[in-house]
């Protein structure tokens, strides 16, 4: 059904944090200054080598933050879960086989046999491997403990047939998948163990990932967001260290063929349609082994894969009844599902704006020369405009304007704008936006029509081309912050969910607006957005950030960066202190004062591998 929305869980380990720093650095320069780097930066120059990963370039991690972690399980007397855990489950490990070189399949095997937490099962499976010294050392292994299991294949049949016959030779409660070529961290089981007893009913469990270099180095630590279904179907973002319930495989029937390269995520797009409890390990638990011909590399490592996860994809808006064509992402490897718009919906836009004659007319300009969509009406609320340009301009537009004769509330305009507007979807925006591409609102409103949807929001950037906004984070710098990824793993590419959007780009259903009470009107100047969009968020509508909606904005060029002390004030005593809230799409492992900093490596600058400063 398309109204399935899996739960948003979270295991976190806690742990006592460090107070925090008086003040950290707030730009790249005084970033390395504070490492000991004294010389002059480029930040312009430095910001292009922080880029996406599915550019080929990736974001380092600090290496002695890597050890430190590393050695993290033998350093916490915790890690051992002995008999403290009432739920100790035994654990099956699916390993398929294949012409894996024998030092890394015994690497593999390795960081199995020495997990903290010993009540699992490896279930080896070699599907016809050339190399006949393959199967003797998974022979090897399997004779001298009796947890690992090892099965051939008479036949190769690809790998979601090798994983499905590892299913079988298994007895665990909870199976969980492992490449011949990767390693897991030693307390990785230990930490899944951990997230059973928080949470006894999990079905489907996943955490965070590195991969792992031909050098021996780590990098590309992922530290992933919570379950964001809109995410799951930009891509296979969940990937490693996947476990699932025994009765969960069961149901849905296990491995299809049909999808090799992309059978895990087959797998877990059908595993998330029957099952709404899933647990997000915020750890490093996987090191995924960077190889020639895996996708570890790079997508277009492996032939077809893309292509098998666009069939995945496809299948699985089948199966929920869903329409719409999936088509390539803005990054490699990536996707975008674009739904179709039922009916020809009427959208209506809510301008406010006080003087600024050149925002205002350049916004409404842009509206009616570059849209495609033709069911628009724009409406301008006038706030005790005086310069006479912006009214002469006014008494031009075709189109309703009313005044607000009043102090100013951003929150008082636009319901009050809402109630005058005749339309089936609302969409909220500042005077001092300036619109890109015809099909912005198309973009939107496909996903706004989605019943599970409640809000949509756009991709911001400068004119100078920085991005601005892509979604909103609560609880970091302050209260809530305007995302900026600076293009950790594509996220800011990627049509994901998001805990609160802002208004200066925002659609709303009609019918959310009303039913959530529209905007709240004591929060005048600041914090009206993230307060709308949690409340509808707490109703049990999902938030989507759009990036195919891409427009321009002068930030606040109209008032200014305001947030006053009472509106601060009265978020937190609704909402309570941000920084005590998990943002349930924002890893806890990253800093709450730096956004996609690790939280215990502020002052760490994360540059590509290769880089001078690195």
């Amino acid at each position: 059904s398309s109204d399935i929305g899996p739960a948003m869980l979270r295991a976190t380990a806690r742990r006592r944090v460090p107070p925090r720093p008086a003040a950290e650095p707030t730009g790249l320069q005084d970033a390395l200054t504070a490492v000991g780097v004294t010389a002059a930066v480029d930040e312009e120059e430095i910001s292009d080598w922080l880029t996406s990963p599915g550019t080929g370039r990736r974001h380092r991690m600090d290496l002695k933050q890597y050890r430190r972690s590393r050695t993290e399980a033998e350093a916490d007397p915790d890690t051992d879960p002995g008999t403290h855990l009432e739920i100790r489950p035994l654990i099956s490990i699916l390993t398929p086989v294949y012409n894996t070189p024998l030092d890394v399949l015994e690497e593999t095997i390795t960081s199995v046999r020495t997990q903290t937490y010993e009540r699992w099962q490896l279930c080896l499976v070699d599907d016809c491997s050339d190399d006949d010294d393959v199967r003797a050392l998974c022979l090897e292994f399997a004779s001298t403990d009796a947890r690992i299991v090892f099965a051939e294949r008479n036949k190769n049949g690809g790998i979601a047939q090798a994983s499905n016959t590892a299913f079988d030779i298994s007895e665990g409660q909870y199976v969980a998948l492992l490449d011949h070529d990767d390693l897991l961290r030693p307390d990785a089981l230990t930490e899944v163990v951990r997230a059973i007893n928080e949470f006894p009913d999990v079905e489907f469990l996943y955490s965070d990932e590195d991969k792992l270099f031909s050098d021996g180095s780590y990098d590309h630590s992922y530290a992933k967001s919570g379950w964001s279904p809109d995410l799951h179907l930009s891509y296979n973002y969940v990937c490693h260290f996947a476990v699932f319930s025994r009765d969960l495989i069961n149901r849905i029937g296990g491995w299809r063929g049909g999808f090799d390269g992309a059978q895990d995520y087959d797998l877990a797009l059908r595993a998330t349609e029957n099952t709404a409890q899933i647990v997000h390990i915020p750890r490093n638990l996987y090191h995924w082994r960077v190889l020639s011909g895996s996708t570890a590399a790079g997508v277009s490592e492996k032939s077809g894969a893309w292509a098998a996860g666009q069939r995945a994809l496809t299948a699985a808006l089948d199966r929920r009844g869903i329409e719409g064509n999936v088509e390539e992402g803005i990054d490699a490897g990536t996707y975008n599902v674009r739904y179709p718009v039922v009916g020809l919906p009427r959208v209506g836009i809510i301008i406010p704006t006080r003087d600024r004659y050149e925002l205002i007319s350049e916004c409404v300009r842009g509206i009616a020369e570059t849209t495609s969509w033709p069911e628009v009406e724009v409406m301008v609320v006038n706030n005790e405009s005086t310069d006479s340009n912006t009214l002469e301009w006014m008494d031009r537009h075709n189109g309703p304007v009313i005044d607000y004769p009043h102090q100013f509330s951003y929150a008082r305009m636009m319901n009050m704008a809402a109630e005058q507007i005749d339309c089936d979807v609302l969409l909220f925006l500042n005077c001092d936006i300036t619109v890109a591409k015809p099909d912005w609102i198309d973009a939107m409103i496909g996903h706004v029509q989605q019943r599970r949807v409640g809000a949509v929001g756009a991709q911001l950037s400068y004119p100078d081309g920085r991005i601005q906004h892509e979604g909103i984070t609560v609880g970091v710098g302050g209260v809530a912050v305007n995302t900026n990824s600076r293009g950790y793993f594509s996220i800011g590419n990627l049509v994901r969910n998001s805990w609160a959007l802002t208004a200066a780009c925002l659609m709303v259903r009609t019918d959310v607006f009303w039913e959530v009470g529209g905007f709240e009107e004591r929060l005048r100047v600041a914090f009206n957005d993230v307060d709308l969009t949690l409340r509808i968020h707490q109703l049990g509508y999902d938030l989507v950030y759009q990036p195919h909606a891409a427009l321009l904005h002068q930030e606040s060029a109209l008032r200014g960066s305001l947030h006053p002390t009472e509106d601060e004030d009265f978020f937190k005593r609704r909402w309570g202190n941000p920084l005590d809230q998990d943002d349930p799409y924002y890893n806890p492992r990253l800093s709450r004062h730096a956004q996609y900093y690790f939280a215990d490596e502020v002052k760490q600058v994360w540059l590509p591998r290769g880089h001078p400063l690195a």
